[in-house]
């Protein structure tokens, strides 16, 4: 009985070695790792300062590339406006040229240097005046139509009434039937066929021509489409609204007719 005591209270001292061997092992581990740990962790410390360095400077380098890539895409956006105005300007002057070339009377070209288009007068200044042959009263027309008359020159320079100015008058008909009136401007930008007989044939759509007879603007140039037919005041004519061929509001070139 005695003996069994003992060796019961051996295997409880060795049970109890066994786990603070264990536990001094475990410990030591744990300290070597957090000592290892410590140890690293300045590097990784003036790793991780590095990191936010070279972020910046890598996104200032690619905000600044942006903005080049941006002042560079406006310059070509800016120089891509440029070449497709200069092939309009080309084309129309062109066409201009074309025209001038199959006309029967002399022809200045000249190009509208700016605009007066207030509530009561629409005209234009031209870069072209009397050095250039250019004389009061000269129609002044497009390869499309009828634009106005010159109203005031000197040297250099021409003002131009426009047909649809108040003041503009000038002889026209109808090009289908025929039908003969007086063509002015009106408040609303347009013209008006005044003066036509009430039995005249005048239908909406209807293109207007110069009637050339006794007028500063050679016959058939076309004036303008008509888009109203209505009774005078009086109901002893007819008048219709015409809309201008030649967009007057976009000139930019224009012929003037010097010879007839």
């Amino acid at each position: 009985m005695e003996k069994k005591k003992k060796t019961i209270l051996l295997c409880f001292i060795l049970l109890i070695g066994a786990s603070l061997l264990i536990k001094s092992v475990l410990v030591s581990n744990i300290s070597k790792n957090i000592t290892l740990g410590l140890s690293k962790l300045p590097l990784k410390l003036v790793g991780l300062s590095f990191l936010p360095a070279e972020s910046l400077v890598s996104c200032n380098r690619s905000l600044r590339e942006v903005s080049v890539l941006k002042k560079e895409n406006q310059q070509l956006k800016i120089n891509l406006m440029q070449l497709e105005e200069a092939e309009r300007e080309n084309k129309r002057l062109k066409e201009l040229l074309s025209f001038k070339d199959s006309s029967n009377f002399n022809i200045v070209a000249a190009r509208v240097i700016s605009f007066d288009s207030s509530n009561f007068r629409k005209s234009v200044i031209i870069d072209k005046g009397k050095k250039h042959g250019i004389k009061m009263g000269n129609s002044v027309i497009t390869q499309d139509g009828v634009v106005g008359m010159v109203v005031r020159l000197d040297n250099s320079t021409s003002q131009i009434i426009l047909v649809s100015d108040l003041e503009f008058s000038m002889g026209a008909k109808i090009k289908r039937s025929n039908a003969i009136g007086v063509l002015s401007g009106s408040l609303g930008g347009g013209c008006r066929l005044r003066y036509l007989d009430l039995d005249e044939d005048v239908q909406i759509g209807d293109e207007v021509v110069s009637l050339g007879q006794n007028s500063r603007f050679p016959p058939g140039i076309a004036v303008g489409i008509v888009t109203e037919v209505s009774k005078e005041q009086s109901g002893l004519t007819l008048f219709a609204i015409v809309r201008p061929k030649v967009r007057l509001s976009s000139l930019q070139e224009v012929l003037v007719v010097t010879n007839y």
